[in-house]
């Protein structure tokens, strides 16, 4: 096995672990700024959550403005069941990695999970969803990547090393 591959390869459990952690503060990062976008825009604060519930609810689960617990509740669900889904493959993709390599390639994945979900997956499973305005919605996933970026955190150390910099010794 090569030296690096040993090196930046993380065990599943620990990767899936990094993954859950990761993609639930991530999903809420997604979450916060969505739901302000939409309070400022006049729409609701609780409208993105309620467009997701459509998923599963129909149509009825947004048309009404305000809190309702179902379709709030559901919507959270989907979110978050989701956004833990894309945050372990992203770690069990990344393995270890710097912050700011894990920043970086979270953008990059967010954007290519944007384009998957508002372009292919979201027409067919939740109309509502996929009329959202493409550059809010890509920034909103650039967001969500960006914040995956976190997973290295969620590691264990390598040998006692800090491998959330994955910087070498210096030389004395």
């Amino acid at each position: 096995m090569n030296d690096v591959y040993a090196h930046n390869s993380v065990p599943r459990s620990d990767a899936v672990y990094a993954g859950v952690m990761a993609g639930l503060i991530a999903g809420l990062a997604m979450a916060m700024v969505s739901m302000m976008m939409a309070m400022l825009t006049g729409e609701g604060f609780w409208a993105p959550v309620k467009k997701i519930s459509v998923t599963l609810l129909g149509r009825s689960a947004v048309q009404n403005v305000g809190f309702e617990f179902m379709p709030v509740m559901v919507g959270m669900m989907i979110h978050f069941v989701t956004a833990i889904a894309f945050g372990i493959i992203f770690a069990l993709l990344g393995g270890r990695q710097s912050y700011g390599s894990a920043v970086a390639s979270g953008i990059g994945y967010g954007l290519a999970v944007w384009l998957v979900m508002q372009f292919i997956v979201l027409p067919f499973v939740n109309p509502v969803m996929a009329d959202m305005p493409p550059l809010q919605f890509a920034i909103l996933h650039m967001i969500f990547g960006g914040t995956l970026g976190s997973y290295p955190a969620f590691l264990p150390s390598i040998g006692g090393a800090d491998v959330r910099t994955m910087r070498p010794p210096r030389a004395s």
